[in-house]
């Protein structure tokens, strides 16, 4: 059964875990799904509003720091919002906002510290719970991550986000029933919410669903066929129903979208192996031997091994 890559993708994050899986067809590494997290607006978004009697100077240190974000000069904007902060400490939009620009810079911790802070300035406010948990999950702390999605969803049960990466979270922690339940809400409020079908997907294959898997999967290419994760997890799926022509496709495909990635040549080489296609498979060997040799290798083990069948089937004959 081919296992998930996590791919917590959000427009400014990517936090990314491999696992070594088995092929329904060969003994093989690296088919993998990927999965998704995504904040379908701005990443740890801008919060507009002030906090309640805020000092005027304050404010237009939030506003300078915010049109810094907007131009994608974080570190600025993280130099102006201490500077709000040191006039009003208690200020939670500046919090927040100082979180945003720390994910921005890859500065996890100190993203997770002010927006920590944010949240104790105002707890009932969904949004800094959800970039808060958006945070936790980055970090791996799960957990963590989980209890503060749910506590937005609480303040406001209408969030298509919080529901499509609280299934991530859920995914993290193999709880493959309840991410299911997570993604189908998402879907229920935002139909257009592609993400959220390729978390389903995920968490169909997880309870060897596949065909389901690949219906959620192509609903989300009908929405957006320029995916690579979407066009790689149908590929991947494809295997395990052995339609290895499907797999082709799909892989190459995703391959359109990231051309130089070592795990998807792998993926279409053992697709085309599954086809008896052996030079097809070997001019997708020779492109891995200069992407990754320990891919590459595993790809030579699964060719010989095809010979070897193949040999073994004339001598029944």
């Amino acid at each position: 059964m081919n296992s998930p890559k996590h791919s917590c993708a959000r427009q400014s994050l990517v936090v990314v875990k491999f696992a070594t899986v088995q092929s329904s067809l060969l003994t093989v590494a690296a088919i993998i799904l990927l999965t998704t997290t995504a904040i379908a607006q701005e990443p740890v978004t801008f919060y507009e509003k002030p906090a309640s009697q805020p000092l005027i100077s304050s404010i237009n240190f939030v506003d300078e720091a915010n049109a810094l974000g907007r131009a994608h000069r974080w570190q600025e904007a993280v130099d102006i919002y201490l500077k709000a902060l040191q006039l009003e400490p208690n200020n939670a939009t500046a919090r927040n906002n100082l979180g945003h620009a720390y994910v921005e810079l890859g500065h996890l911790d100190d993203a997770a510290r002010s927006l920590e802070h944010a949240v104790k300035l105002q707890p009932d406010n969904a949004l800094f719970r959800y970039n808060l948990g958006n945070t936790y999950l980055a970090i791996r702390e799960v957990p963590r991550a989980i209890e503060q999605l749910k506590k937005a969803i609480e303040l406001k049960e209408s969030y298509p986000e919080a529901h499509n990466d609280l299934g991530n979270a859920y995914l993290d922690i193999g709880d493959y029933k309840n991410a299911l339940a997570s993604f189908a809400r998402t879907i229920e409020l935002n139909p257009n919410f592609t993400v959220a079908y390729n978390g389903l997907g995920v968490a169909y294959h997880q309870l060897r669903r596949f065909e389901e898997a690949r219906t959620a999967l192509l609903r989300g290419v009908a929405l957006t066929a320029q995916s690579f994760e979407l066009q790689y997890n149908l590929g991947a799926v494809s295997l395990d129903l052995h339609d290895f022509s499907n797999a082709v496709k799909y892989f190459q495909a995703a391959l359109g979208l990231a051309p130089n990635d070592a795990r998807t040549v792998y993926s279409l080489g053992i697709a085309h192996l599954g086809l008896k296609h052996r030079s097809a498979t070997l001019t997708q060997y020779s492109k891995l031997r200069t992407l990754d040799s320990e891919l590459a290798n595993q790809l030579y083990k699964a060719i010989n091994a095809g010979r070897v069948l193949v040999v073994n089937e004339v001598r029944k004959q």
